[in-house]
C-alpha cells in the first residue's frame, strides 16, 4: 500500500527489501528466508515489478525454492503461486516448476496430504499446458479422495482434469441409496459439459445392474431407485440418444407382481407428490431418448395428472423438442375442462410440428392411425 500512494519512492523501497532479503538468505535461518519469500510473493500481488528487479529476486531465492515449499504459511499459498506465475511471465519459471514438481511428488496414499498447497495451485495454475503437467498426479487423487468441489475450475480443467477416465471411475462405484446430492459424479454432471456418450452408456448399465431384477419388489423400491437416479438423469442434456435407457426405463416403468404386470404410477394413484416425482423421471428419460416411451406409456402418464404432464410437454414445447409419441393422446384428449389453456397450446403445437424428413407431423401420425384401424 505504502509503495502505490508514495510512487517516488517505490525504488527505494524495492531496493531496501531487496537487501533484507539479501541479509536473511545470509543468515541461513530457513524461517527469516521463508518469511522473505512470503512477503516477496505478497509484494508482487500488488506491486508493478520490473524485469530487472525480477530477476534479482529470483536468482536469490531459486536455489532455495524446493526446501522452502513445504514450510510456507498456509494463508500464503495462492500469493506464493500468483508470485510464481509473475515470474514465469517473465521468463523465469523456476519457481513455478518446483511447485508443480512438488504436487506431483505428494503421496496421496499418505496420511498428510497437503491438500492447501494443491488448492491453491489448481485455483492459480489453470491452463491447458498446467493441466498436462499436472494431470496424472491430479486423476490418481481424484479417484482415490474425491474432486475438490470449492475450486473455481477453469474450461481447460474441466476437460483435462475431469477427464471420461475419471467419470467412468466415480461410475463403476456409484452405490444405489447413496446421497447423491454431494456424490463426486453428480457435482461432475452439473459442472462438466460435452461429457461422451460413452459415459452416459457406463452410467446406465451400471445402474440397471445395480437395480438388478424388479420382480416382486416393493413399490417403495421402485420409487426410491426412480428418484435416485433421476437426479443424474435431470442434468443430461436434450437428445443424447443412449440406448441402454431404454432398458432401464421399461424395467421401472413396469414389472412382475405375483405373475402379474404392475406399473409404477397404478401403485401411488391418489399421490399426487409421488405420481409427479414418477412423470418427472419418465418425461426425463424420453427427453434424453426420445426412443424410450411409445405411445401407451404417454396416455398412461396423461391419465394419471393430466395438468401436471401437459406442463412438463409445454416445458418441452419451449425447447421444440418433438411431441410425436404424446400427439395421438393429446389430439383425441376430450377433457377440455382439467387445463384447457395447456392443451390448446400442445394441440397446435402437435398440428404443426414436423419431422425429420420435414412433413407434418400430424399428416404422419393419421396415415398410422389409418393403418392400425384397418
Amino acid at each position: 500500500e505504502y509503495i502505490n500512494s508514495h510512487p517516488d519512492d517505490k525504488e527505494l523501497v524495492l531496493y531496501l527489501i531487496k537487501k533484507n532479503i539479501e541479509e536473511n538468505i545470509k543468515s541461513d535461518s530457513d524461517v527469516q528466508i521463508t518469511n522473505s519469500l512470503e512477503f516477496m510473493s505478497g509484494i508482487s500481488c500488488s506491486v508493478t515489478l520490473s524485469n530487472a528487479f525480477l530477476v534479482e529476486i529470483d536468482s536469490l531465492f531459486k536455489e532455495k525454492y524446493n526446501l522452502l515449499l513445504p514450510k510456507i504459511d498456509k494463508s500464503k499459498l495462492e500469493s506464493l503461486c500468483q508470485f510464481a506465475l509473475t515470474l514465469e511471465k517473465n521468463h523465469f519459471p523456476v519457481l513455478k516448476n518446483e511447485i508443480i514438481s512438488y504436487v506431483n511428488n505428494i503421496n496421496i496414499e499418505g496420511d498428510n496430504i497437503d491438500e492447501p498447497f494443491i488448492k491453491a495451485v489448481l485455483s492459480t495454475f489453470n491452463t491447458k499446458e498446467d493441466c498436462g503437467l499436472l494431470n496424472t498426479f491430479i486423476l490418481s487423487l481424484f479417484k482415490k479422495n474425491g474432486i475438490y468441489k470449492d475450486i473455481d475450475y477453469s474450461q481447460e480443467q474441466k476437460e483435462i482434469l475431469i477427464s471420461n477416465d475419471l467419470i467412468q471411475h466415480y461410475i463403476e462405484h456409484i452405490i444405489i441409496g447413496e446421497n447423491n446430492e454431494t456424490t463426486d459424479l453428480l457435482w461432475v454432471f452439473q459442472h462438466k459439459e460435452n461429457i461422451e456418450i460413452d459415459c452416459y452408456s457406463k452410467l446406465f448399465e451400471k445402474l440397471d445392474g445395480l437395480i438388478g431384477n424388479t420382480t416382486n419388489r416393493i413399490k417403495d423400491h421402485i420409487l426410491a431407485h426412480i428418484k435416485f437416479v433421476d437426479k443424474y438423469l435431470t442434468l443430461i442434456p436434450n437428445n443424447t440418444i443412449e440406448t441402454k435407457l431404454a432398458t432401464l426405463n421399461n424395467k421401472l416403468w413396469q414389472r412382475t407382481i405375483n405373475n402379474r404386470n404392475t406399473l409404477i404410477l397404478d401403485e401411488y394413484t391418489g399421490d399426487t407428490i409421488n405420481t409427479h416425482l414418477i412423470i418427472d423421471f419418465f418425461i426425463n428419460t424420453y427427453r434424453i431418448n426420445y426412443n424410450v416411451l411409445n405411445s401407451t406409456q404417454a396416455m398412461r402418464m396423461i391419465t394419471a395428472d393430466r395438468q401436471y404432464t401437459y406442463s412438463k410437454l409445454i416445458e418441452l414445447k419451449k425447447i421444440k423438442y418433438d411431441l410425436f409419441p404424446f400427439g395421438d393422446s393429446i389430439l383425441n384428449d376430450k377433457d377440455y375442462e382439467t387445463c384447457p389453456e395447456l392443451l390448446l397450446q400442445l394441440i397446435e403445437f402437435c398440428i404443426l410440428q414436423k419431422n425429420n424428413n420435414g412433413e407434418l407431423a400430424i399428416e404422419c401420425l393419421c396415415v398410422i392411425t389409418f393403418q392400425s384401424q384397418k
